[in-house]
């Protein structure tokens, strides 16, 4: 089994002075939900994208200096082809400021709960060793991060649970407050439930109005998925729920999330 086919890249830009895009995010979040998103209401292209997480660009994700090498072709051009990555905070903490400078820089995130669930089910779908194979959910958000999802981090985590925290807390919570107010954070639940306001209220950072406010369909998605949201239920425990609360709580508190227990 392999990957959905992409199209080839093929880089298209804008006529006019325009910010690039770059989402960022932890897997299985609405990445793509927010880049078909940004595709409908501004015009940028999410497919063929800029792809950080299978790219054919010869770059070391450990050096800064060979990602700065590889952004510096796009210095100055309205690209409108979609930059995305699934990138911990520690591969580009070394050049943020660039990179707010030279893109508009989006990080779209998830209740944990179902990330869990929908990552869980995600790494079943594929032959190869995309991170840990459990039968049942209870024991993957205990499990340490293994396989080809260790590509996204910059250093082991005790559990795949404990490795989404430390995306989001490096990526929002603990971002440097001048950095922070120059990046657009949107929550998969503020796109699901409320697409249009949420989509206005970016506009006043793209600097243009959305010329469509309809929803991206699912099937428009590279990887599908079931536009919803609430997992908890069908899925965890009281046990997972109170295990949740006891390793991630305060930052499902910082985020707005309830904590599930």
């Amino acid at each position: 089994m392999n990957y959905p086919e992409q199209k080839k890249l093929s880089l298209q830009v804008f006529q006019e002075p325009r910010a690039k895009v770059f989402v960022f995010s932890h897997e299985r979040s609405g990445t793509h939900f927010l880049m078909n998103a940004l595709a409908q209401a501004f015009g940028y292209i999410s497919n063929p994208q800029v792809d950080f997480d299978h790219s054919d660009a010869n770059i070391n994700f450990y050096y800064p200096l060979s990602i700065r090498e590889y952004l510096a072709q796009f210095k100055g051009h309205p690209v409108a082809n979609t930059f995305k990555s699934h990138h911990s905070f520690d591969f580009f903490s070394d050049l943020i400021e660039e990179v707010v400078e030279e893109f508009q820089v989006f990080y779209v995130y998830r209740n944990p709960l179902d990330v869990m669930v929908s990552l869980w089910r995600f790494i079943h779908k594929w032959e190869w060793h995309e991170g840990p194979k459990t039968d049942e959910l209870a024991d993957f958000i205990r499990m340490p991060p293994s396989g080809h999802m260790m590509r996204y981090q910059m250093y082991q985590q005790p559990t795949v649970l404990k490795r989404w925290e430390s995306h989001v807390r490096g990526w929002v919570l603990e971002m440097p407050e001048q950095v922070r107010g120059r990046i657009i954070y949107v929550r998969f639940e503020d796109l699901l439930d409320r697409y249009a306001e949420t989509l206005q209220g970016i506009s006043h950072s793209m600097g243009r109005e959305p010329f469509s406010l309809d929803k991206p369909g699912l099937e428009e998605t590279v990887m599908p998925f079931q536009g919803r949201s609430g997992y908890r239920d069908d899925y965890y425990t009281a046990a997972d729920l109170a295990y949740v609360e006891e390793q991630i709580g305060k930052t499902l508190v910082d985020l707005g999330y309830d904590t599930g227990a």
